[in-house]
C-alpha cells in the first residue's frame, strides 16, 4: 500500500510540473500581473520606426527589441504582421540578440499609413508569451528620400569659357543635404596648366555647395573643379561618386563677345526678383521671361500670363522638371553679377554727385552715393566706339523723373553694355525709382528693390537680389 500512495505522489508532481507553464502562460495572457508572476513575460522594450513617426525611408527595416531572448523560430510571417491599407507586405523575418527584424522583399509603398503587429504567438525560451498582442503605426515618405543626391547643374557650366576670374565656383543639387556632412574638401578647384589646387573656402546654403577662390583666378586658364563624394542628403543618403567638371577663364582684353559683365543664362529675363513682383495699377507688358525665388509665384500679382512674351519661372506654378534648381541658379548668377559690379574697377571708376540730368557720360565707371537724374536727360555717348561700356555703382539710391529722367544714347551705345547697381538705401522700400513718363536703359542689379511708375519704359532688366519689384502701367522689355 505504501509503495501505491509514493507511485501517486510521483505522479501527482509530474501531473503539477506540466501544469506550471500552462498556468504561467494564462497569466501572461492576464492584465492583473499580481504576485511572483509580474515580470516573468517577455515584454517589448522598443522599435523602429517610433509610433506615429512621419516620412520614414521607403528601404527602412522594422525592428522589434525585447527584454529578455525570445525563440527565433517563434517569429514568422503570421507572428510578426506588417500591412498597409491594400494588405500584407511582403518580407523577410529574422530573429538575434533579442531583436526580431522585417526586411521589406521591396521597397515600402509611398505616403503610405504602416500597421506593425506582434501577436501573443511569440515567445521567449521558457515558452512564455507577450501579455497581449502590440502593435504601432507609421508613414512612409517618398522614393526621393532613399535616392542619392546628385549634382543637377554648375556654375560655371561645363566646358564653358571666357568665365570672369572673379567667379565664385558653385554645385547645384537635386536636394537639401546635411551641413554637417559638407566640408572644406567638399569642392575643390585645380589650375589644369599647372596642376596646382587652388586655395579657397567651402560653404553650403539652399541646395548649393560654393567654393570661393582666396584671389581672382588667372586670366586665360583650364580649370577643374570636383564635388567629392561623402557629402549627404538630410535623410543620410550618401553622394557616393565624385563629380567633376572643367572651364576656363577669359583673356584679359575685352571684345565684342566678352561683356563687361557676364549676366550668360540670365540675359533672356526681363524681371528677375527675390521676394515679390507686383503690378499696382493699369497693365503692364512685358518682353522677355519673368522669374521669382525664394518667392513663389502667388507672389506675382496683377500681371496675366498674357501680359509676358516669354516664360513665367517660379515654384508653385506649372511642374517644370528641375525648376528650384534653376531658379537657384540664375540668383547666383544675378549675385555674381552684382558683385561683379560693384567690384568693378577698370579703368578706375569716377565719381559723380549732383543731378546727372542734361549731362553727357562716355564709356567708363561711375561711382555715386545717390544718382539722380531730374533736371533733363543723360546721354550715354559711346562715340563710334563699339566695345564702349557703363557701369554705374550707386551705394544707395537711384531715381529718375521731374522734367527729363530719360536715358538717351548716341555713338553707338548698346543698351547690352549698360548696368546699374544699387546697393541699400538709408529706408524701406524700393531703392531703384523709375520716375513717370520716362524712358530708362540698361541692366538694373539691384540689392533692395525697383519701382517702376505709371507710364515709364525700360529697355533692359530689372533684377533684384533680395527684395522685389513694383510696377505700374509700365513697359519692360529686353534689348
Amino acid at each position: 500500500m505504501l509503495s501505491g500512495k509514493t507511485d501517486v505522489k510521483k505522479q501527482l508532481r509530474v501531473l503539477l510540473a506540466m501544469m506550471v507553464p500552462f498556468l504561467i502562460l494564462s497569466a501572461c495572457m492576464d492584465d492583473d500581473f499580481d504576485g511572483e508572476l509580474r515580470d516573468v513575460c517577455p515584454k517589448i522594450e522598443n522599435h523602429t520606426p517610433g509610433t506615429l513617426d512621419e516620412s520614414v525611408p521607403l528601404n527602412s527595416d522594422i525592428t522589434i527589441l525585447f527584454n529578455k531572448e525570445m525563440k527565433p523560430e517563434s517569429f514568422n510571417e503570421s507572428t510578426f504582421i506588417v500591412r498597409d491599407a491594400n494588405g500584407a507586405i511582403a518580407g523577410n523575418i529574422s530573429y538575434a540578440n533579442k531583436e526580431a527584424t522585417f526586411v521589406p522583399t521591396a521597397y515600402l509603398p509611398e505616403l503610405s499609413d504602416i500597421t506593425v503587429e506582434i501577436t501573443t504567438e511569440v515567445y521567449d525560451l521558457y515558452d512564455f508569451t507577450i501579455e497581449e498582442a502590440y502593435q504601432w503605426t507609421f508613414s512612409t515618405g517618398t522614393l526621393d528620400d532613399i535616392s542619392s543626391p546628385y549634382v543637377v547643374t554648375t556654375i560655371p557650366d561645363d566646358g564653358e569659357e571666357d568665365v570672369f576670374v572673379t567667379t565664385t565656383i558653385s554645385a547645384i543639387f537635386n536636394e537639401a543635404l546635411d551641413p554637417s556632412s559638407v566640408g572644406s574638401e567638399s569642392l575643390s578647384l585645380t589650375n589644369l596648366d599647372n596642376g596646382q589646387s587652388i586655395v579657397g573656402t567651402v560653404s553650403y546654403s539652399d541646395m548649393v555647395i560654393t567654393f570661393t577662390p582666396a584671389q581672382d583666378l588667372d586670366y586665360d586658364t583650364n580649370y577643374e573643379a570636383v564635388v567629392a563624394a561623402g557629402v549627404a542628403d538630410t535623410n543620410g543618403n550618401v553622394f557616393e561618386q565624385e563629380y567633376l567638371w572643367q572651364f576656363k577663364t577669359a583673356e584679359e582684353v575685352f571684345d565684342e563677345v566678352f561683356l563687361p559683365l557676364n549676366i550668360g543664362e540670365i540675359s533672356g529675363y526681363a524681371i528677375l526678383s527675390g521676394s515679390y513682383i507686383n503690378n499696382l495699377e493699369g497693365q503692364t507688358l512685358i518682353t522677355g521671361d519673368v522669374g521669382i525665388y525664394p518667392g513663389v509665384i502667388s507672389d506675382i500679382t496683377g500681371i496675366a500670363a498674357g501680359d509676358v512674351d516669354g516664360v513665367i519661372y517660379a515654384t508653385e506654378a506649372d511642374p517644370i522638371p528641375g525648376l528650384p534648381q534653376k531658379l537657384i541658379r540664375d540668383k547666383l548668377i544675378l549675385k555674381q553679377a552684382y558683385m561683379n559690379a560693384e567690384d568693378a574697377d577698370d579703368p578706375a571708376p569716377q565719381f559723380l554727385s549732383g543731378d546727372q540730368g542734361g549731362k553727357t557720360l562716355t564709356s567708363g565707371i561711375y561711382s555715386a552715393h545717390t544718382l539722380n537724374i531730374f533736371d533733363g536727360d543723360l546721354i550715354l555717348d559711346a562715340a563710334g566706339n563699339p566695345y564702349a561700356f557703363w557701369i554705374f555703382q550707386v551705394e544707395s539710391l537711384l531715381e529718375t523723373g521731374g522734367t527729363g529722367g530719360n536715358i538717351i544714347l548716341t555713338g553707338g551705345a548698346d543698351p547690352e553694355r549698360i548696368f546699374w547697381q544699387v546697393g541699400v538705401r538709408e529706408v524701406m522700400g524700393p531703392n531703384v525709382l523709375i520716375g513717370e513718363n520716362t524712358e530708362f536703359v540698361g541692366t538694373i542689379l539691384s540689392k533692395q528693390g525697383i519701382s517702376v511708375k505709371s507710364g515709364a519704359s525700360v529697355t533692359g532688366r530689372l533684377m533684384v537680389k533680395d527684395g522685389g519689384v513694383r510696377l505700374r502701367n509700365a513697359t519692360i522689355a529686353i534689348p
